[in-house]
């Protein structure tokens, strides 16, 4: 168990607690935890948290100013997170998480004192990997959770081979077996899955490719 969470455990609810009371220990809780995670030891992690989506773009285009400037890497991994206002950066070393946090707490264009910064737990190579899915362009990056089925069922049904885009059974000059199309009957036959839900998430477009 993380020394934070062994702390935290200190301040326990009893039943008879009233909502009042309920509610100060919480926000006990909440500045117990963020006085902790100020005092973790550094990692290649840098979280911000109370920040919004404007604040974010300024301090990832900070970053990446400060990294042509100087002999910083790559970041490994950058995400924000618009529903929980937090932004997660992920480093090289975490010397260079280190720098980064002491850059962000020296800009006078940014209101520091409302923003929490930390470093979170380590988070190795592998990890990131298991949790990622690497699309064909690398600018384009989501993490996604582990898949619910085992692997032995993520195989398609019956031959796994995908077939062109027909039009309605009904129409004599195409059919499912037919493997010609037009490339009318594929535009129309264009899925595409977008949530509409403002929550930070990235949304899920499919269509067919040729």
């Amino acid at each position: 168990m993380d020394s934070i969470e062994q702390e935290l455990t200190s301040l326990i609810l009893e039943d008879n607690e009233t909502i009042d009371q309920h509610q100060t220990i919480m926000n006990q809780m909440r500045e117990k935890k963020f006085q902790l995670l100020q005092r973790r030891e550094p990692t290649r992690v840098l979280v911000l948290e109370n920040l919004d989506a404007a604040a974010s773009d300024m301090i990832l285009q900070l970053v990446s100013k400060y990294q042509e400037d100087s002999s910083m890497s790559s970041l490994v991994l950058t995400r924000y997170i618009n529903i929980l206002q937090s932004l997660i950066m992920v480093f090289v070393h975490r010397n260079d998480a280190q720098l980064c946090k002491l850059l962000i707490q020296r800009q006078s264009i940014i209101n520091i004192d409302s923003i929490i910064i930390y470093f979170g737990k380590e988070l190795s190579d592998d990890t990131i990997k298991k949790h990622q899915l690497l699309p064909p362009f690398p600018v384009r990056q989501y993490l996604i959770s582990p898949p619910l089925s085992p692997p032995e069922e993520w195989s398609a049904p019956g031959d796994g081979m995908e077939q062109a885009p027909t039009k309605e059974a009904s129409s004599p000059s195409s059919s499912s077996h037919n493997f010609g199309f037009n490339p009318d009957t594929l535009s129309e036959k264009l899925v595409i899955y977008q949530s509409k839900a403002d929550s930070g998430f990235p949304s899920i477009t499919l269509e067919f490719c040729t």
